[in-house]
């Protein structure tokens, strides 16, 4: 491409983030090759580029002999290589070329990436994905088209698509990580499964965060903690937490490890002082078994707004459900039942959860499911 030419074109950003889809042998490694050797369609001065693989290619040698300012290495880069590089140079080019080969799954490797990117400001990365399904990538082409022209449909703080004569709101589904592994001691003997709560959360959520932000890696790492308590029985395949260090806790009361956490469960563990709610006649399989069978459609959950970034996470919370299923003798109504909170998540350099501190008041929410009147008396002692 002529210098003239370049000079026309619009230019990827610094701290950017470029998808790479299509079939194996589609040609997307050598096209990520002229991008490096035009370095002029990026707006800033790339001065070097780390290219991570997955499985070595003929075409690196290439890439090597051509490229004076290219550095190859296998495996997803973690911080402290990033930190190392930035020393160095002051903008980078990573490259990840299919490193999911090397057993990391897409959600894990997502998360890390949006990790690097809250710390490397002039990092700009391009993404090799394995090749996709031909559904799975025409979603991904469309999600990818109508972020480009987002600036023509933007509506406030969503972006909105038009598909069947409908208006429906765009963001990207939840992430819930580390759900594919061969040997997980699943709960119920089986992987879970998010579609219904997916649908409701993606209908009826209040805050639309944008891709890479860190409200959403937030309310992505929160949902994975979130699969792992509920489904999750062998610490060993617990992946979000530092497993060592681990506690939750509620209104600054009982500090739980993570043993607590598999045997007890979430719902006794965070609702264990409440007047309203008997976390000691609980099991962690009847405390589940209960709110699933009160909100049928799913127990969604979403980040309202984030006040701090990693190591130390402050965020307020919105949990909601439909009233669909009758609670201990109450009666089922149909109602919309929510409620709010605050939260504080300590998390590692990995960004592996070591603590969860949880503060918000569930009595107004179990006063609905219960039908409980001021005066009443206990509903727990019925």
């Amino acid at each position: 491409m002529a210098s003239s030419e370049m000079e026309n074109i619009a230019k990827f950003k610094a701290n950017s983030n470029i998808i790479m889809s299509g079939q194996s042998h589609a040609g997307k490694t050598t096209f990520v090759f002229s991008l490096m050797q035009n370095l002029a369609v990026f707006e800033s001065n790339i001065q070097h580029i780390l290219y991570a693989y997955g499985i070595w290619q003929p075409l690196f040698e290439q890439m090597e002999m051509e490229l004076k300012n290219i550095t190859f290495i296998q495996g997803i880069p973690d911080k402290k290589v990033l930190e190392s590089f930035s020393k160095d140079y002051s903008n980078i080019l990573l490259v990840l070329d299919d490193v999911t080969s090397q057993g990391t799954s897409s959600p894990e490797l997502y998360q890390r990436l949006m990790v690097v990117s809250t710390h490397f400001v002039d990092l700009l990365c391009i993404r090799i994905p394995k090749a996709l399904s031909r559904l799975s990538l025409l979603r991904r082409l469309l999600h990818i088209l109508f972020s480009a022209i987002s600036g023509a449909i933007t509506l406030g703080r969503e972006r909105y698509f038009v598909s069947d004569g409908h208006t429906s709101k765009m963001s990207a589904l939840p992430v819930r990580s580390f759900m594919d592994g061969a040997n997980t001691k699943w709960r119920h003997g089986y992987q879970p499964n998010y579609d219904a709560v997916n649908e409701k959360f993606m209908a009826e959520k209040t805050m639309n965060h944008k891709d890479g932000s860190l409200e959403q890696v937030v309310e992505n790492l929160v949902k994975t903690w979130e699969m792992e308590s509920s489904h999750k029985m062998d610490d060993a395949d617990w992946k979000s937490v530092d497993k060592k260090v681990f506690t939750i806790s509620s209104n600054g009361g009982k500090k739980f490890n993570l043993d607590d956490n598999i045997s007890i469960g979430n719902y006794n563990i965070l609702m264990c002082e409440s007047p309203l709610y008997n976390a000691v006649k609980e099991t962690n399989q009847s405390s589940h078994d209960l709110f699933r069978n009160v909100f049928t459609t799913g127990f969604a959950w979403e980040v309202l707004q984030v006040f701090s970034g990693p190591p130390l996470v402050s965020f307020t919370w919105r949990h909601w459900g439909t009233f669909e299923g009758d609670y201990k003798g109450t009666k089922a109504t149909g109602e919309t039942i929510e409620m709010y909170g605050n939260c504080v998540v300590k998390v590692n350099d990995d960004m592996k959860i070591q603590s969860i501190d949880v503060y918000y008041d569930p009595n107004p929410f179990l006063m609905k499911l219960t039908n409980w009147k001021s005066g009443a008396g206990c509903p727990v002692a019925k």
